[in-house]
């Protein structure tokens, strides 16, 4: 995967109303990190009924990237022992749990949290969940809310969670590899988790459309209502990992694309025309490119190329780098 591969990550979390009443923060987290060869995105919720709960789920998610980041992993060996990660996993966290519960005075199981993990290569993506929540793969052809194991014969909110890694010969997680088959991940806690497992479909291919079609600040705020909206009281994160498309804008209504592009009066011929230039010019460059390789493709002046990207610049839709080449600014991480 090359520094421009057209894959993203990002989420929102949001504090439950049963937690705004108690004065309590929000006690889930998410960290995702895109690398030269790989995507991570993992997702925590701290048990409510533990001491240090919002310490433990940022624990536990900044743990996971650390291990799943580091340059002594490659990301074939990732994707090829996937048991071998788990036990690397699980020794790495036992380690910075046990460091930090001494640091401030208490025990391991007091940062206690679930943990969902997803791991996207070139190739594969690896995925892994101890504990409740979600993890769903969304393709064009639909979703799928991948299983994970939950306590028998205990109440309903009862969940394995971190906690259980210090037990001997622990094994009641998930986790597995595939290929990758243009690759889309949504990672939920549960305070979204019935939402999903109601109608998975409709709710992920939303989520899909948002995530492909919207500008990531866009994307947020919607993502944030859509959180606040499905919450079911408990704190909720959403986070996503996945592939953009390379001309995202193209799906959206006229109206909606002369808006972004500072374009009015779209039904007179002439603004349909400088419509049609700036979403040309923007679509090349999902990769960096130069002004001269744009000239190439939209046979327009090169004063004229240098003024719609700096329109679009103004914008935020278009970012120069530090090399001098544009991209979308959403790729320009």
């Amino acid at each position: 995967m090359k520094q421009y591969d057209i894959f993203n990550s990002y989420g929102v979390n949001i504090t439950g109303d049963i937690h705004k009443i108690r004065g309590i923060e929000c006690q889930d987290a998410f960290r995702s990190y895109i690398c030269e060869d790989r995507v991570v995105l993992a997702v925590a919720d701290g048990l409510g009924s533990v001491k240090h709960a919002k310490e433990g789920a940022g624990l536990a998610v900044q743990s996971a990237i650390n291990m799943f980041t580091s340059s002594a992993l490659t990301a074939e060996y990732i994707t090829s022992n996937p048991s071998s990660m788990v036990e690397m996993l699980f020794n790495y966290l036992k380690e910075k749990m046990a460091n930090f519960s001494t640091s401030i005075g208490c025990q391991p199981q007091d940062l206690s949290s679930t943990l969902l993990i997803v791991v996207i290569t070139r190739d594969h993506t690896l995925t892994f969940q101890l504990g409740d929540g979600n993890i769903i793969k969304v393709t064009d052809r639909g979703a799928e809310l991948l299983p994970f194991i939950s306590p028998k014969n205990a109440p309903s909110n009862s969940t394995y969670s971190t906690a259980n890694i210090f037990e001997e010969s622990f094994s009641q997680y998930t986790v597995s590899v595939e290929k990758n088959d243009a690759p889309f991940y949504i990672l939920c806690t549960d305070g979204a988790q019935i939402t999903f497992e109601k109608n998975p479909i409709s709710a992920c291919l939303d989520l899909k459309t948002i995530f492909q079609v919207y500008p990531q600040d866009i994307s947020n705020e919607l993502l944030t209502d859509l959180a606040t909206l499905i919450s079911n009281g408990d704190d909720t994160t959403i986070a996503i990992a996945g592939k953009l498309c390379k001309n995202f804008i193209q799906l959206l209504p006229k109206e909606e694309q002369a808006k972004i592009f500072g374009v009015k009066n779209i039904a007179s011929r002439k603004s349909k025309k400088t419509l049609r230039r700036r979403m040309k010019i923007y679509s090349i460059c999902y990769r960096p490119q130069t002004v001269s390789n744009i000239k190439k493709k939209v046979h327009l002046p090169y004063k004229r190329i240098k003024y719609i990207l700096y329109l679009l610049s103004s914008q935020g839709l278009i970012t120069k780098l530090d090399s001098g080449l544009y991209i979308q600014s959403h790729f320009a991480t």
